[in-house]
């Protein structure tokens, strides 16, 4: 019963790892450079940063049930209710998206 329960446990909790893994908290643009600062959830509850040049994001390459672009690698999703404090973040990530 014990092995049953830790299974069920494992594998739940790596299926809501893998799909709440791609979501962004928060994008900062880094001034003087064409990237941003990507950071996002970890397992244990904190979070993790990730620099990215705007000439790494392409179209999710694969499947993930989440995922609005990837960049050297990994692929991050944007919640469409967050705020946006730069107007024209929008149109570029289109653009690089789509290029």
């Amino acid at each position: 019963m014990s092995m049953l329960l830790l299974s069920f446990g494992g594998g739940t909790t790596g299926a809501l790892t893998w799909a709440t893994s791609t979501y962004v908290l928060t994008i900062t643009s880094i001034p003087g450079k064409e990237a941003m600062i990507i950071e996002t959830p970890t397992l244990t509850g904190g979070s993790t940063t990730t620099e990215v040049a705007w000439a790494d994001i392409t179209r999710p390459l694969g499947y993930h049930p989440f995922a609005t672009f990837e960049a050297k690698g990994n692929k991050y999703y944007l919640d469409e209710l967050g705020e946006m404090h730069d107007e024209q973040f929008m149109e570029k990530l289109e653009k690089a998206i789509n290029k």
